[in-house]
């Protein structure tokens, strides 16, 4: 090819100042010849059939952005792209999505300029097409990278458009392209939720935005029944056989004023095909043993976990370890009314957790009944329990975990204080601590599984209003995720909230639980609805961002659980203090700051 193409890129640091960021800080590379080719066969083929949404540049109200666009595209000037990446990084992007580990990327060639948000720092095995040896390398462009793009053509002085959004916290980057609400694309990992319940277990199925955006050819006013499978669009109802679902807490009305009514269809075909695995899980759930298998006798642990490292995958049960495959029991546990696990963080590449013993698991924690479990490794405490409400835990855990223990109502025999508690705050203190022994140590791994599952399948009962008390938990209403409108904030707002009022409550002690979705003043639950904050919003958006600016302030973060509620989610999340020493040079030097504030006054 004759022109070059020009890809620039900003690879983002960690607390990265943007008002500090120059040309010097632009990554360059000018392709030419068959390098050039073959990366613009991969964008060609790979990148841009990605971005569905057309538009003309009429839809655009930024005028100056446009005029900008077209004289790079007529120059073919990487200089003005250079301008133009740098106000796509301070303008365009939020403040949480500029966090280490990104890219905003420019890319320039003939008609076509792009301008990219992805991520970096993933690495893969690939095979060369020539050579075909193996190669570890860095993603820098790929599907599973791209956060949005949009790609500008300029064809006989017209210039047109295409874009792509991976979710929907876009705000920042639409505002800055003059995109008007109207006209801003659905994100690609859209989904309509049904949920409902078979007996005491909560079951779900997620519909993406391909599946539900066909035409409506085969629905008649998004309504259709064929055997014993209804589906009815307008009323948000999915029914199989006797199992009748309901959209998940208010996502369908919000969806469908995004989706025009005639391209709602093909749902009622996916269900069709889904229809075998209803079957599946309802018949799994009928047959859920109601007791606990004898256990039979521990062999030698570490003999027989040295011979089956690696390929193939084994399953935990109860009752033991089982080769998935074959279906065949490997490794007997015998714990007594002890429940002896084998799963943790170092054995999770070859030992899955079956969905019964998650199951088990969940319902002893969820319904107060006596749980006794024991990690097996070398570090067992089979004299002293570790005892939180109805949980006992066999295995110590490090000393910096002394205090929180400290902290916890009493769990012992008639000075049980769990059972003085009200039944929701019990569980969301209980779970809060599970969550947070689970995210900071390994060897009890075990419990992030544990709230997975929860999460999936359950919902806990919130009948009752939370005491007033101040203790380890942090209890904060909607106000935290939503404006004085109902509408959700920008995460760069939830995220420097947050991680002000961590700073401010993390004083004085080493570990703090967080509970978004209660009325501190009521005391009441306010559920999340699951509308807006999907799973990726809440990882991608606060997060990850959140949990890059505590670390950087000697405060490690756990992963977040959306607790089923009626009406949506709470969401638990717990802190911790890593580095003390770090954590009280940052609140001194915050300090320090403020009181130079007050003398300039």
């Amino acid at each position: 090819m004759d022109s070059p193409v020009y890809l620039l890129y900003i690879p983002l640091k960690s607390e990265i100042e943007i008002e500090t960021v120059t040309e010097d800080d632009i990554q360059r590379e000018e392709l030419t010849g068959e390098e050039a080719e073959e990366f613009l066969e991969f964008l060609e083929k790979e990148i841009f059939p990605l971005a569905r949404k057309n538009y003309e540049e009429g839809d655009f109200t930024k005028r100056s952005l446009i005029l900008r666009v077209r004289n790079v595209l007529k120059n073919n000037d990487p200089t003005q792209l250079e301008t133009l990446l740098l106000d796509f990084l301070e303008n365009g992007t939020a403040t949480s999505m500029r966090a280490e580990g990104k890219y905003v990327i420019a890319v320039l060639y003939e008609n076509k300029l792009y301008l990219i948000h992805s991520k970096i720092k993933e690495r893969s095995v690939g095979r060369e097409e020539e050579t075909h040896s193996f190669k570890v390398y860095e993603r820098f462009l790929d599907k599973d990278n791209l956060y949005r793009f949009i790609v500008f053509i300029l064809e006989d002085n017209t210039l047109k458009a295409r874009m792509y959004l991976k979710h929907d916290s876009n705000k920042t980057f639409l505002e800055w392209l003059g995109i008007p609400p109207k006209r801003r694309p659905l994100p690609e990992n859209l989904t309509v939720k049904f949920v409902g319940t078979f007996g005491n277990y909560r079951l779900s199925i997620e519909l993406d935005i391909d599946t539900v955006l066909k035409l409506e050819e085969r629905m008649e006013g998004g309504r259709a029944i064929t055997e014993d499978i209804c589906i009815d669009l307008n009323r948000g109802k999915l029914k199989v056989g006797e199992l009748s679902l309901n959209i998940d807490y208010g996502i369908f009305p919000a969806f469908k004023k995004k989706v025009p009514r005639d391209k709602l269809g093909e749902l009622f075909y996916y269900a069709k095909q889904l229809r075998s695995d209803w079957d599946y899980q309802i018949a799994y759930l009928e047959e859920l043993p109601n007791k606990l298998r004898e256990m039979i006798k521990q062999p030698d642990l570490q003999s027989v976990l040295s011979s089956i490292q690696g390929n193939p995958p084994y399953e935990e049960r109860i009752d033991g370890l089982y080769n998935k495959e074959t279906g065949k029991l490997v490794l007997p546990k015998d714990g007594g009314d002890i429940v002896l696990v084998y799963f943790s963080k170092n054995h999770e590449k070859f030992i899955e957790l079956s969905p019964d013993f998650l199951n088990i698991l969940a319902e002893r924690i969820l319904e107060n009944s006596t749980l006794k479990m024991m990690v097996l490794n070398r570090d067992i405490n089979p004299d002293k329990p570790i005892k939180i409400d109805n949980v006992y835990l066999y295995n110590r855990l490090p000393p910096e975990f002394e205090e929180l223990f400290k902290e916890l109502p009493k769990a012992d025999g008639d000075e049980n204080e769990w059972k003085e508690l009200s039944p929701t705050y019990r569980t969301l203190l209980k779970l809060s601590i599970l969550n947070f022994i689970g995210s900071f140590s390994e060897q009890y791994y075990v419990f992030q599984k544990v709230l997975e599952y929860i999460q999936k399948t359950k919902q806990i009962a919130d009948v009752d209003m939370i005491p007033e008390i101040e203790d380890v938990m942090e209890f904060k209403g909607r106000d935290v995720l939503y404006n004085e409108k109902g509408k959700p904030k920008d995460s760069e707002e939830i995220v420097d909230y947050l991680f002000s009022d961590i700073l401010k409550k993390i004083s004085g002690t080493n570990f703090k639980f967080y509970a978004i979705g209660i009325n501190k003043n009521t005391r009441k639950i306010e559920p999340i609805e699951e509308g807006y904050f999907w799973d990726d919003i809440i990882r991608d958006g606060i997060y990850e961002p959140l949990h890059e600016k505590l670390k950087s302030n000697g405060l490690s973060i756990s992963k977040p659980v959306k607790l089923p509620v009626r009406g949506g989610f709470i969401l638990l999340f717990s802190v911790r203090v890593e580095n003390p020493s770090l954590l009280q040079q940052q609140i001194s030097s915050g300090l320090k700051a403020l009181e130079g504030m007050a003398e300039g006054r």
